[in-house]
Order: C-alpha cells, then sequence, then structure tokens
C-alpha cells in the first residue's frame, strides 16, 4: 500500500477537481475506513466524470436551437455507458446510511453544484443502447436517482428544479433511492 494514504485528503482532492485521484484513493479508504464524508466525496469525484457527455448534451440543444455553444473541455474521458454514475449514487447511498444528516461541506458546494447540473444534462441522454443487465436497475434510473440524491446532499439545492429533468424521471429516481436506502439498512 502506498505510504500515508490513509491520510490523503479525499475532499481537498475534489475540491481541486482530481476526481481521477479522489476516486482511486477515496475507494481504497472507503474500504479500509469507510465513513459518511468519505463516501460523499467518492461520489461527487464519479458523478463529476461524466462532464465530456454533459457537454456534449448541452452542444446538442444548442444546436437544436439555433444557439451557439462552445464545449469546455474536460480531462476525464469515459463512453456513455459508464458505470461512475451508479458507483456515485451507490456511494451517496452509503454516505446517507452512515451519517443520515450529512451535507455537502461549503468547500465543496461549488463543485457538487456543477456536477449536479452535468448529471441533469447526462440524464437527457438516450440510454437505450446501453443496457446494464448485471445492475439491478437501468442507467436512467441511477443518473436520475445520482441527481435526487446530490439536491438531497446540497443545501438549498432540494426543490430547484432542473432543466429538462421532467417529473416522471425525478420520480422514478426518488423510488430508487428509496429502495437502496431501505436496502442499506
Amino acid at each position: 500500500m502506498i505510504p500515508g494514504l490513509c491520510e490523503m485528503d479525499i475532499s481537498a482532492l475534489v475540491e481541486r477537481r482530481n476526481f481521477v485521484e479522489a476516486m482511486y484513493y477515496g475507494g481504497i479508504q472507503a474500504m479500509l475506513n469507510p465513513s459518511a464524508q468519505l463516501h460523499l466525496c467518492v461520489g461527487i469525484a464519479c458523478c463529476a466524470a461524466i462532464k465530456p457527455i454533459a457537454e456534449l448534451e448541452r452542444y446538442a440543444l444548442a444546436f437544436q436551437k439555433g444557439e451557439s455553444y462552445e464545449p469546455r473541455g474536460s480531462c476525464l474521458g469515459v463512453r456513455r455507458s459508464t458505470r461512475l454514475v451508479s458507483e456515485g449514487m451507490e456511494h451517496f447511498v452509503a454516505a446517507i446510511g452512515l451519517d443520515p444528516a450529512i451535507q455537502v461541506p461549503e468547500s465543496l458546494r461549488e463543485v457538487a453544484a456543477e456536477v449536479l447540473r452535468d448529471l441533469a444534462d447526462y440524464a437527457r441522454q438516450d440510454f437505450k443502447a446501453f443496457p446494464a443487465s448485471e445492475l439491478p436497475y437501468t442507467l436512467r434510473e441511477a443518473a436520475y436517482a445520482a441527481v435526487v440524491l446530490l439536491r438531497r446532499l446540497l443545501p438549498d439545492m432540494e426543490n430547484e428544479p432542473l432543466a429538462d429533468c421532467s417529473a416522471w424521471n425525478i420520480e422514478a429516481g426518488e423510488r430508487l433511492v428509496e429502495q437502496r436506502l431501505v436496502q442499506q439498512k
């Protein structure tokens, strides 16, 4: 094991947007010494991985509307079929299971709000081509469950409407969240 791994500040990695390192080192730390805060940080890092896909969705929407949009780059590269959002959602569930009162700390709120917007845009895609038969839910349900959970974990954002998130999709996400929280107990 890498010396100092258990002392590495995963929250600081997320704050600096070093998401790959936060996923890797945070995942190891979560296995060795789980905490609600650690699962929250790893969940944000996992969900942040979909930024390139969210940017493509924003670009496509702007194109359809005849508007211009300049995609912002990202150092992460994942495919639309990534399971990282599902992993992020499961980390959010684990964080709430360990501490039902947990919220995103002040130092991570800007990053988490950005990830929440990315999740909402990512969730708009057509998931039909990306089956996830190894999961007990669909990738779309996982995406909307992650949206629901991150809204709950961000103070003052739980009831904020998100563009293009239909009530039906949010309700599907809420149902999955409730199922996962019950199974967590």
